[in-house]
């Protein structure tokens, strides 16, 4: 099993999998949410859920922008 999660102020807004997943098949997709800062810094962050190995899932790019 390879899972993990991204979590805005430390809560999980979306979890992935990529298990079955290697190096020639990375099963990378495009995800996308949305969220509404709480303070004047809010921290987001990636992780994994994977436990009893070293190799997890990964993130390559993240960006992010100012909201309406």
């Amino acid at each position: 099993m390879k899972t993990g999660q991204a979590l805005v102020a430390g809560e999980a807004v979306q979890d992935f999998d990529v298990t079955g997943k290697g190096r020639t098949d990375t099963g990378h997709e495009m995800r996308t949410f949305a969220f509404v800062a709480k303070n004047t810094t809010t921290t987001l962050s990636f992780t994994s859920t994977t436990t009893g190995t070293r190799l997890g899932p990964a993130s390559t790019t993240c960006r992010s922008a100012p909201g309406c």
